[in-house]
């Protein structure tokens, strides 16, 4: 019997990793640039802070019977 550690399902697994993220999309940019609500000055500013990933949170509650 095959242990969980071997064969191909390890090597696409969780331990594969995830490949990057590209963080860029064109007309999201020309999207926002024309509802002119950034600052011309502060546009590259937003798209950095837009960026930048949002913080996770996983929420237990108990169960009562």
């Amino acid at each position: 019997m095959e242990s969980q550690m071997e064969g191909p399902e390890i090597i696409a697994g969780w331990g594969a990793g995830y490949s990057e993220i590209i963080k860029e999309n064109k007309l999201f940019e020309h999207y926002y640039q024309e509802l002119k609500i950034v600052p011309e000055g502060e546009f590259e500013q937003f798209m950095e802070a837009m960026r930048e990933p949002l913080p996770a949170t996983i929420r237990i509650t108990g169960y009562k019977r």
